[in-house]
């Protein structure tokens, strides 16, 4: 009815009041929301309850998601004082609009509520077949370790075949490129950020994050060829605790060999609180079934704010302990904006030790003939210390080939074999039958 509105969080109709001489629209007016929201006061109380009033205003005259998402974002940074972090307002449109059916955006009514509330207790009530306890003797252990497979590497020191990875940072600090230019180097068999040796795999990309224009020109400006190995899910507000969506996507992972699946971002994959512990080892179920499938996974998401100077780690991710804590790898990455350039971190690996941590940084270099790549810069003491690392190696296991040195130094392939020729060009090693020793 043209008299009621919907609360983003609650989908009881409820009834505006009647209009005042002198405010043809009523109390929820489009001029009130043009005022300026300042952080609390204003004409709704705050920004946050002018944004929530804008959701409700827009989802009643049935906006399509895409326009409403950039409107919301351009309203914010012009009538919010200061604006919400554009994280904040993507959450706030994104859980309103994950009310709405794929089709028609039918309004959620109580019935459909409590119906789907019904349906999940049945669900949760449903007997599950419990797996049998397996202990093994030490015959069956030594066995057991003895043949077990070696870890196998997707990207090189980082990426495992079926982990859990978080690639963290705030809001325009460059995650999106590190995950963009990561199907590109998968899917086209190249080098991660054009030094990072990868494995050459199916990749699916989960974009909940950009709009296709802006994603398709990224894409087309890093990697002008087709990837046919490269699969994606454009703005589909995909969620992760849907049983139906995760269903699809494990079925298409095990159709379609799919061995990297990367989510851009955490924060529009799901409808929980990602500050409970509980929610959390849910949406990490989930994840499971996805990795169970055949898929290694990883997650864009968002730091929480610091300051200026703070030492990053896995507790710099938004959200409950549990999410680092169930990581392989998390990544975080730092964007100084005065020398545009990105600094990424290993802040937590399960299957090296900090010694092989890869840590880099990057420039996006804008080429003349348009386009992108993302340019690894050399930091000092990198070449030294990988230099350093060689030499003792080789004073350790004299006679190794070129690929036994990098197999024992453990970094970057690419990156060792030139420093392996520096070595010797320094005459710090020396060259016999392509075998290398001391000198």
């Amino acid at each position: 009815m043209a008299d009621e509105w919907f609360d983003e969080l609650d989908a009881t109709p409820k009834r505006r009041p009647r209009a005042e001489r002198g405010e043809p629209s009523g109390e929820y007016t489009p001029s009130k929301l043009m005022e300026m929201h300042p952080q609390s006061g204003g004409p709704y109380g705050g920004r946050d309850n002018a944004l929530t009033a804008l959701v409700g205003h827009m989802r009643e005259r049935r906006w399509d998601y895409e326009m409403a998402a950039e409107y919301a974002q351009l309203w914010n940074q012009k009538h919010c004082d200061p604006p919400l972090e554009p994280w904040e307002v993507s959450e706030k449109l994104g859980r309103a609009w994950a009310d709405w059916t794929e089709g028609a955006r039918e309004l959620l009514t109580q019935q459909m509520l409590a119906s789907e509330l019904l349906a999940d207790k049945l669900k949760a009530l449903e007997p599950k077949e419990e797996p049998e306890l397996e202990i093994w003797d030490w015959w069956r252990f030594k066995q057991e370790g003895l043949n077990c497979p070696q870890q196998r590497w997707i990207a090189e020191n980082l990426l495992v075949y079926q982990g859990l990875h978080y690639i963290a940072a705030a809001s325009g600090h460059g995650k999106s490129w590190l995950g963009i230019d990561l199907a590109i180097a998968c899917a086209g068999g190249r080098p991660w950020c054009n030094f990072i040796q990868t494995e050459a795999v199916n990749v699916l990309y989960i974009n909940e994050e950009i709009l296709l224009e802006k994603f398709w020109q990224r894409f087309y400006k890093m990697h002008d060829t087709d990837l046919p190995n490269l699969h994606i899910i454009q703005k589909k507000m995909t969620k992760i605790d849907k049983d139906a969506h995760v269903k699809r996507l494990v079925n298409y992972i095990k159709e379609h060999s799919i061995q990297l699946v990367i989510i851009d971002t955490f924060v529009r994959i799901h409808s929980m609180d990602e500050n409970d512990n509980s929610a959390v080892a849910k949406l990490y179920d989930r994840f499971q079934e996805l990795i169970d499938a055949g898929a290694a996974v990883v997650i864009l998401h968002h730091n929480k704010k610091v300051t200026p100077g703070t030492v990053m780690n896995q507790d710099a991710m938004r959200g409950a302990s549990d999410l680092a804590a169930q990581a392989d790898l998390v990544l975080t990455v730092l964007h100084d904006i005065d020398e545009k350039t990105y600094d990424v971190r290993t802040v937590k690996h399960r299957h090296v030790g900090e010694d092989d941590w890869v840590n880099f940084m990057y420039k996006i270099r804008n080429h003349e003939d348009g386009s992108i790549e993302l340019e690894r810069i050399a930091t000092p003491g990198d070449e030294t210390e990988l230099l350093d690392r060689i030499v003792q190696y080789v004073a350790d296991h004299p006679g190794k080939p070129k690929s036994g040195i990098a197999d024992g130094v453990r970094k970057n392939r690419n990156s060792v074999w030139d420093a392996i020729d520096d070595a010797v060009e320094l005459q710090l090693i020396e060259c016999r039958g392509k075998r290398y020793y001391k000198t």
